[in-house]
């Protein structure tokens, strides 16, 4: 399989790209090589209902996002999630 390297243009399964998501600092040198690690970051919740930090959508508008954590949406990428995570069963 060709891999090729993962940047920030990637989708969550919640409609919303890696930018909007919350990033986290990776710490743990066993997650170097994940594969979802950008630039040394980590895509958690979304941060699509929020601004500077403050919620602007309520939890009953149609556009309000429950994403908890990043997912990709393309099955290429969701595959070299996979095989990474069979070649490193103890980490995932």
């Amino acid at each position: 399989m060709i891999v090729r390297k993962l940047d920030e243009h990637l989708m969550c399964y919640c409609k919303h790209d890696w930018d909007s998501h919350h990033h986290g600092v990776v710490m743990n040198p066993k997650y170097f090589d994940y594969p979802l690690t950008i630039q040394g970051m980590l895509a958690q919740e979304c941060e699509h209902n929020q601004t500077n930090g403050e919620w602007y959508l309520n939890k009953g508008e149609e556009k309000y996002c429950r994403c908890n954590s990043f997912r990709p949406s393309s099955t290429y990428v969701q595959r070299i999630v996979k095989e990474w995570r069979e070649k490193h069963p103890s980490r995932s």
